[in-house]
């Protein structure tokens, strides 16, 4: 006999239709959030590149670009 869901009737009732839902959104914010933690560094990154005269042109100075850079990637 193989193991399928319909030979376990149990498993129907906790719902398991649901709960791969719920896997397959879970797995699909996880993703979002680890783009989102990547984007930052990548940011951060090019913040860092950027010259004194850079900065200066956006307005932004030298210690603001620390104070971001020095960020864990996960904080906004």
């Amino acid at each position: 006999m193989c193991i399928r869901p319909e030979n376990l009737p149990w498993l129907q009732l906790l719902g398991a239709p649901a709960a791969k839902e719920r896997g397959a959104r879970t797995l699909s914010r996880l993703v979002s959030v680890v783009r989102l933690w990547r984007e930052r560094a990548r940011a951060r990154a090019e913040l860092a590149r950027l010259t004194d005269r850079e900065l200066r042109d956006i307005g932004i100075s030298r210690c603001d670009v620390y104070r971001e850079i020095w960020k864990p990637f996960w904080r906004k």
